[in-house]
């Protein structure tokens, strides 16, 4: 017999069961709150009585969010799973329940971690964030939860987010502190870079395909074990030759899928590292992004301070990461005059992007 975590008999049986057949086996409430989602289907209008009973329906407040009613008696209303429970049902059965509640109930979707490097690269989820609730988790860092709203009728998601500070360290702290303490199950990363090909202009977005941290250097390490083995520029030792970061897919697949007008948005390879590149460097350092160049997607396309460092924490835990970038600066310029000010125009042009990508992730 296959046991649920609480120990307990992960089904159970009854053989009086009120409609047919009498005899059933059952998973038992321990098991279905193990799961990570529960999903209830109710269809026909003999369950419109019982669901209305199921939940707390305010006559004073026809459009306020519907909860679930835990004194209704009914076994739905003991199941709590850690995703939560999302209800399907048809107009028959919902036919006393309120047509359209303005907000959302909680979603059985996983929540979706966001990060920016500064605070102007997460003004935006500031201002469109519902219920939020901040946790101040350093003098460093502080934490944001809350809800994403989606359109009349869909579920609202789950969202945390903050802004991690400048480099790889912080960003990747601030990673795994969303991932540990939060409960983040797939990470954005949004913000600028500097461009390292001629084709991208200020204001271009860049879908990050994978990171590659170009500092990171093991090429003088012979491992005892492998001594033929040579490292390549950011490989990790001890790895089977794990060099980069990859994105997600899918999140990749919905970043180029959301609706942006006016906007040249490109996929590539982004570099991460620890110094603020000018021109001139970024010049000095060709041999390096040439280095670095992959025939799978191409040469390196900009670079940035954090990005590779969120990308490795995703790929420790298994969880989807995307990279966003803006481009502050080109190969003939120096990032833009009024910094401060393009940060906030860059975050204002990657917001439908992350709003989509959290929205269906």
């Amino acid at each position: 017999l296959l046991e649920c975590p609480s120990g307990s008999p992960a089904v159970t049986s009854l053989t009086d069961s009120p409609k047919h057949p009498p005899k059933r086996i059952t998973l038992a409430l321990p098991t279905i709150n193990a799961a990570r989602d529960a999903f209830f289907i109710a269809a026909g209008g003999a369950k419109a009585d019982v669901l209305a009973e199921c939940f707390d329906l305010d006559p004073s407040d026809p459009s306020a969010a519907l909860t679930v009613n835990s004194k209704c008696g009914y076994p739905c209303s003991m199941v709590d799973p850690k995703g939560g429970v999302v209800w399907l049902v048809d107009k028959s059965a919902a036919a006393k329940l309120p047509e359209s509640p303005s907000v959302a109930p909680p979603c059985a979707r996983g929540k979706v971690g966001i990060l920016g490097a500064m605070p102007a690269e997460i003004a935006q989820l500031r201002a469109h964030v519902t219920d939020q609730k901040e946790t101040v988790v350093n003098p460093f860092l502080t934490v944001v939860e809350g809800w994403l709203q989606n359109k009349p009728g869909l579920q609202a998601v789950p969202v945390v987010f903050a802004a991690a500070g400048v480099g790889l360290v912080a960003a990747s702290s601030a990673a795994t502190v969303l991932i540990e303490r939060f409960g983040a199950e797939s990470l954005v990363f949004t913000g600028v870079a500097g461009g390292l090909v001629p084709e991208l202009k200020v204001g271009d977005l860049l879908v990050a395909l994978d990171c590659v941290n170009y500092e990171f250097d093991c090429r003088a390490f012979i491992a005892p074990f492998a001594p033929d083995h040579r490292h390549a520029r950011g490989e990790l030792p001890f790895t089977g030759g794990i060099r980069s970061f990859p994105s997600d897919p899918r999140l990749v697949a919905l970043a180029c899928k959301a609706s942006i007008s006016e906007t040249t948005l490109v996929r590539g390879r982004l570099l991460s590292g620890s110094e603020f590149m000018t021109t001139a460097r970024k010049a000095e350092m060709g041999p390096v992004w040439k280095e670095l160049d992959d025939p799978a997607v191409g040469p390196p396309l900009a670079v940035d301070m954090e990005c590779a460092g969120v990308a490795q924490i995703c790929l420790q835990y298994k969880l989807p990461f995307l990279g966003l970038r803006a481009v502050s600066d080109t190969t003939e310029g120096d990032a833009n005059a009024d910094f401060n000010e393009f940060c906030q125009n860059a975050a204002d042009r990657l917001w439908p992007i992350v709003e989509f990508v959290a929205l269906n992730a």
